[in-house]
């Protein structure tokens, strides 16, 4: 996996994620149709919030829904804050892949 900063302000980051054939997660989900893991692209939010935005504080999930699976590629990922959560979005072009809420 690569992650590359596009934009960065206060309450908000945009990342380009390629997540590549050979990243571990790929080999057992799915052999033969690998897609990235729902639990894997909510925990790179998670990950990505504590270090950027959030700055360590405590987090929990309040909603996240997936519209599409996230096979080896090219994404852009979006965060932003509002008041005291973050809304996520990860999508593949125009495409929406998959959408959430996390709370600090």
């Amino acid at each position: 996996m690569d992650l590359n900063e596009k934009e960065r302000s206060a309450d908000r980051i945009v990342l380009a994620v390629t997540l590549e054939p050979e990243d571990a997660f790929f080999r057992e989900h799915f052999p033969g149709n690998p897609v990235a893991p729902g639990s894997f692209i909510i925990a790179l939010c998670l990950r990505v919030i504590g270090d950027t935005l959030a700055h360590g504080k405590p987090m929990r999930v309040k909603r996240f829904g997936f519209s599409r699976f996230a096979p080896p590629g090219t994404y852009t990922l979006c965060l932003e804050r509002d008041m005291g959560s973050y809304d996520c979005t990860l999508r593949q072009g125009q495409d929406v892949v998959a959408q959430g809420r996390i709370e600090a």
